[in-house]
């Protein structure tokens, strides 16, 4: 059994630093960019000291602290955050971090309907640790190589304008559909986020600048398409939609899509691509991790009453 307690000035501050180096660990795994390592610091930090309300929890087993557990809440989607569960690391394995998730998920309800954990992807400890809270989201990154090779199944191409109006209606409804399937928001919610979203992404359609739209065409027809946005974050590419049509599904071309995908960002001066996936869609993630792809990012969630 622990107990729980504030923490204090000195603990507060103790466990920032703390924090902070273990970010950079974290995100330094995935990624040698210097600069997209510290911007996902920052989000970290900035999520924590702009929420709505911040509580620092230190962890004692017999009086003497064991660790700490950093709970916010915050309104978008309103949720409490799991920011940071840390046991000192000789007194792992006994239990505390099971006995402390136990503990926030007892306090979390008297707060929001819903507790968020954002933790890194890869880790066997915090799969085991977070098991019963549902995987929503993956953030996916690989650092690219240049390779000369091109897919020999298919060819690629720019979308062209005439395709984009029917293209960008396909991707809201699929995007809708993901939202609603990984359980983050109802369909109305998920349909306004998508136009409000799509709307800004792309004020200039096929012509957005810093935007890739790549068809892939097999036998003359078009089976998957990608979407890319370029310097999206400090010398990363993104992958914004990458779609295989229903008919040619299982034939290696979502491969292809990527494979032309990642071309077209080295071409953009850009020196490694992400994506975000939700969990539902364990093909994608078969796919993504057998290209190389690690999971920088593992966006759990659990609702409560439901």
């Amino acid at each position: 059994m622990i107990e729980v307690r504030e923490a204090t000035e000195l603990e507060s501050q103790s466990w920032l630093d703390g924090w902070r180096d273990r970010l950079q660990a974290w995100y330094g795994d995935f990624s040698a960019e210097p600069q997209w390592v510290q911007r996902h610091i920052e989000k970290n930090l900035t999520r924590w000291s702009d929420a709505a309300q911040r509580h620092l929890f230190t962890l004692c087993d017999g009086g003497e602290p064991v660790g700490q557990l950093a709970l916010s809440q915050i309104t978008d989607p309103p949720s409490v955050m799991l920011n940071d569960l840390w046991v000192r690391p000789q007194l792992r394995r006994r239990g505390y971090g099971r006995a402390a998730l136990s503990w926030a998920l007892q306090w979390a309800p008297q707060h929001a309907d819903q507790l968020m954990v954002i933790g890194r992807g890869g880790d066997p400890a915090q799969d085991a640790l977070f098991a019963s809270i549902e995987t929503r989201a993956l953030q996916m990154v690989k650092p690219l190589t240049r390779n000369d090779s091109r897919p020999t199944t298919a060819t690629g191409r720019a979308m062209r304008p005439e395709e984009f109006g029917p293209w960008r209606a396909g991707q809201e409804i699929g995007y809708v559909n993901e939202i609603v399937g990984s359980g983050i928001a109802s369909r109305e919610e998920a349909q306004a986020k998508a136009a409000q979203q799509f709307d800004e992404l792309l004020p200039d359609g096929v012509d957005t600048a810093n935007h890739t739209f790549l068809c892939v065409e097999a036998d003359g027809e078009v089976v998957a398409t990608n979407w890319l946005a370029h310097h999206y974050s400090p010398a990363t590419s993104f992958v914004l939609g990458v779609e295989v049509e229903e008919a040619h599904r299982g034939k290696g071309y979502g491969r292809v899509a990527m494979q032309l995908g990642e071309q077209a960002s080295l071409e953009a001066g850009d020196s490694q691509l992400a994506l975000n996936v939700f969990g539902q869609n364990l093909p994608a993630i078969g796919l993504y991790e057998a290209m190389g792809y690690g999971a920088a990012e593992k966006i759990r969630s659990l609702r409560f009453g439901s």
